[in-house]
C-alpha cells in the first residue's frame, strides 16, 4: 500500500510516528509505520503489548481530521467500526464486537486493542496518532494474558498482515466520511455485552454492577443500576471481564 513504512522492529510505532513529526516530517492523512515487533509496544492504561515477532499486525496510522477536543472519541469511533467491518466483512468472523473503550472482541476473547494518542491545537485535534495491535496469525499467547484470540484461531487459515493493514485503512477512509450521526449508530449496534450486567471497577476505588446501555456521542459510557443511570468517560470506569 502508499504511504507506509515498515519496519523489522521499533520501541512502538506511535512513538516512531510521533519522531518523524516532531523533526517536522510533513506526513499525509491515513500514513502507516508497522513493525514486525516492538521492543516497548504500549497498550492502553499504561500497559505493554505483548505480541509474538512477525505474527500479528502492529501498526500506527497518522490521521488529519481535525475534530472538535469535545468530539475527540468520534475518532476512536470511526477506528474501531474499521477494524470490526474487516473482521465481520473480510475475514468472516461472527459476533465481533467493540469493548469500551478500546478493544474488538470476537465472542468473549479479545483479538485486538487500539491506543490513540492525539495531538491538540487550541480547541482541536489536530492530528492522531492510531495505534492498532491486530492478533492475526499467532496460535499461542501468554499464560498472563486472560482471554486473547486471532484471526487465524478464528478462521483456522494463515493471513497476509498487509493486506489486513490495507483493508483497515481502506475501510477507515470511507467510514471517515460517513455522517456522525451514522457513526455513532454504527458503533452502538457494534458494543460489547449491550443490555447486559456488567461488573465495573469506578475510580479505582469501588465496584458497580449495571447493566450497558450505550455510549453517548462525546465518548461516554452510559449505564444504569437500579434505575438510576450514570455516564462515565473512558478513563473513569474499567470492566472487570473473566477469562
Amino acid at each position: 500500500m502508499q504511504n507506509h513504512i515498515h519496519l523489522q522492529t521499533t520501541d512502538s510505532t506511535n512513538n516512531y510516528l510521533r519522531r518523524l513529526h516532531e523533526k517536522g516530517d510533513i506526513l499525509p492523512s491515513f500514513f502507516a509505520v508497522s513493525t514486525d515487533f516492538q521492543t516497548n509496544g504500549k497498550g492502553s492504561r499504561q500497559k505493554s503489548w505483548q505480541s509474538e515477532a512477525g505474527k500479528n499486525l502492529l501498526t500506527s496510522i497518522w490521521l488529519d481530521l481535525q475534530v472538535p477536543v469535545k468530539e475527540q472519541f468520534t475518532i476512536s469511533f470511526r477506528v474501531a467500526l474499521s477494524i470490526a467491518q474487516f473482521l465481520t466483512n473480510t475475514c468472516k468472523i461472527a459476533d465481533i464486537r467493540i469493548k469500551y473503550p478500546n478493544d474488538i472482541y470476537a465472542g468473549r476473547r479479545k483479538i485486538c486493542g487500539i491506543l490513540i494518542e492525539n495531538i491538540l491545537s487550541n480547541n482541536f485535534v489536530k492530528n492522531s496518532i492510531v495505534g492498532i495491535g491486530l492478533n492475526v496469525n499467532q496460535l499461542r499467547f501468554s499464560p498472563t494474558l486472560p482471554n486473547p484470540t486471532s484471526i487465524f484461531l478464528q478462521t483456522n487459515k494463515e493471513w497476509n498482515i498487509f493486506d489486513c493493514l490495507s483493508q483497515i485503512v481502506d475501510n477507515l477512509k470511507v467510514i471517515s466520511n460517513l455522517p456522525q450521526e451514522i457513526i455513532h449508530k454504527k458503533y452502538q449496534q457494534k458494543l460489547y455485552l449491550l443490555g447486559q450486567i456488567c461488573d465495573f471497577q469506578v475510580h479505582n476505588d469501588h465496584f458497580l454492577q449495571a447493566k450497558i446501555e450505550g455510549v453517548d456521542t462525546t465518548g461516554n459510557l452510559i449505564v444504569s443500576d437500579n434505575n438510576q443511570q450514570y455516564r462515565f468517560a473512558h478513563n473513569e470506569i474499567t470492566m472487570i471481564v473473566e477469562s
